[in-house]
């Protein structure tokens, strides 16, 4: 009588040979269906508060027109402000008025 033989599960094997780092780095990965792409700010809208920041260079680009001098080249930024904006807006989005001229937070 002749043994029949079990199929070898090769990735198995090959996968228990790696560290445990990259196994479980493996093992967590998402599906690329189920991943989400990160989404821009809006550059129309505050940062902080996300009403219209009424940015003269978006409304030209927005109208196709020549941008006029913004409300925000009169205006002395506070740094704490600026320091709020998070990081993945910061250089594409412009904070508005009301929060730029807002006295910062006592902490």
């Amino acid at each position: 009588m002749q043994k029949t033989r079990e199929p070898i599960n090769f990735a198995a094997r090959v996968s228990e040979k790696r560290p445990v780092a990259v196994r479980l780095l493996h093992s967590t990965r998402q599906h690329p269906d189920t991943m989400t792409a990160p989404t821009r700010p809006d550059p129309t809208r505050c940062p902080l508060c996300g009403q219209p920041n009424l940015c003269a260079m978006e409304m030209a680009r927005a109208t196709g027109t020549q941008p006029g001098p913004c409300w925000c080249t009169d205006l002395r930024f506070d740094p704490t402000v600026l320091d709020r904006i998070p990081a993945a807006a910061r250089r594409l989005a412009c904070v508005c008025q009301a929060c730029a001229s807002r006295a910062p937070a006592a902490d």
